[in-house]
């Protein structure tokens, strides 16, 4: 089940767009202050609120901080790292945060600090990770993940720290964690990291082997109240300021959405740690809600026939067919309609599958979704005579015909021409006669 949920990523995630169609209105309670719900196969957004309102991401910082090290490091097992000294961990020791007690001189390797920061959202080994690379000093590292962020598009985020505690101008959006979400998934690396729901850290030279869990309590099969068959990945999160936050995708059918919550169990008190997480209770509404009412489609017209007039060509008309085909999340009570803009005419030679002959418009309810560019169905070649020699054709005399008469006329032309140039041969050898018997004559006396 975890290698098909892996490979129906893979394929849907490159789908998904952070801009979409919104949707029927969602009429259960949500819990969280933000929310972004979009399907990844189609990229249409099913679900907002207040989608672009900063808030404190938590941990859900740490996809960034994953997603940076793996790019930025070729061999991750094998490269180790030595950590400098417990200041580096200050804040995190002042915050409380969660850790795995990273120890000064503790030679420990990126893809155990990896998976630390992941699944058991270790604020230290986040740090670590930081720390080197970004070349001894942090705030390099926090300006590679603003820098990375920007290339995203997540255009309401800043970073300030590596791990998602709470700091001043540490902030971001649903929005913007649905697209870094989308981006971290397109890594395999990262992909393999969020599929397990535990893993063990080997020994290092200060701390005998260790096992880290997944903080998500939805993909524990042993947690009865919140674990969700459907669910894969990918971060959770939790402080006082940004209350609980969530970041999920699930797969049913085929279909795969991600839901992205937070500040959940900041409003609906108590709001401890230890209360029931509101995120969950969220994002399994909204997957349900979504699995149970949109199904995917093709946008095919049942009745599809587009021609149009091919100029010098074998074949008077071209059909036209679709160069790609839409797939579309639709409702059972939504509806999908065309319109068509079709070249005038097109001139031969025409190419299969190339030549471009109008635009189709994919409407939901009435709104256009997307516009599918329509091609020539079949090749058509062009006719074997000069172009200017299909206008005849107006007149009601073939063009064969023309070339014939010509070939006559040049025939003529030529014959005609040769027999003046026989007469003047004739006449000049007469003249030359006429002159040599009248130089020849005698005089007379």
């Amino acid at each position: 089940m975890k290698r098909f949920i892996l490979v129906v990523l893979t394929l849907v995630i490159f789908f998904a767009s952070a801009a979409g169609t919104q949707a029927a209105e969602y009429t259960q309670p949500i819990y969280s202050r933000s929310a972004y719900f979009v399907n990844l196969n189609t990229g249409r957004v099913l679900f907002e609120k207040e989608a672009d309102t900063r808030m404190a991401p938590a941990s859900l910082t740490k996809m960034m901080t994953v997603l940076l090290a793996i790019e930025m490091c070729d061999d991750p097992e094998n490269t180790m790292v030595t950590i400098p000294s417990q200041s580096l961990f200050t804040d995190v020791i002042v915050e409380n945060g969660a850790r795995i007690y990273l120890q000064e001189g503790e030679q420990i390797s990126v893809q155990s600090l990896i998976y630390a920061t992941m699944i058991k959202s270790a604020c230290d080994s986040a740090t670590a990770l930081a720390w080197y690379f970004g070349d001894g000093d942090v705030n390099q590292f926090f300006d590679l993940m603003n820098q990375k962020a920007q290339s995203l598009g997540m255009v309401n985020t800043h970073f300030a720290n590596a791990h998602g505690l709470d700091a001043e101008d540490h902030y971001s959006t649903a929005r913007d964690m649905a697209i870094l979400t989308q981006a971290a998934l397109k890594n395999e690396t990262f992909r393999d990291v969020i599929s397990n729901v535990s893993y063990v850290l080997p020994a290092t030279n200060k701390s005998a082997q260790r096992t880290v869990s997944y903080t998500i309590g939805m993909l524990d099969p042993d947690n009865e109240e919140d674990y969700y068959p459907d669910a894969f990945g990918v971060k959770s999160g939790y402080t006082g300021n940004a209350g609980r936050c969530l970041s999920t995708t699930a797969t049913r059918d085929g279909q795969t959405y991600l839901c992205v919550v937070l500040g959940a169990n900041l409003d609906q008190p108590p709001a401890g740690y230890g209360n029931p997480n509101l995120t969950y209770a969220d994002s399994k509404a909204l997957y349900e809600w979504a699995f149970e009412t949109y199904a995917q489609t093709e946008a095919v017209p049942d009745d599809f026939s587009q021609e149009v007039p091919v100029v010098h060509g074998k074949a008077k008309t071209v059909a036209a067919m679709m160069q790609t085909v839409t797939q579309v999340l639709i409702a059972p009570d939504e509806t999908l309609t065309y319109t068509y803009q079709m070249n005038e005419s097109v001139e031969a030679p025409v190419k299969a599958g190339e030549t471009v002959l109008g635009t189709m418009n994919v409407l939901r309810d009435g709104e256009v979704i997307d516009e599918v560019t329509l091609v020539a169905k079949e090749s058509v070649e062009a006719l074997p005579y000069p172009k200017w020699l299909s206008g005849l054709a107006w007149f009601g005399i073939h063009p064969l015909w023309i070339i014939l008469l010509l070939l006559l006329l040049i025939m003529i032309v030529g014959l005609y021409l040769r027999y003046r140039y026989v007469q003047s041969v004739k006449r000049k050898r007469a003249a030359r006669r006429a002159r040599r018997r009248k130089t020849a004559a005698p005089r007379r006396l």
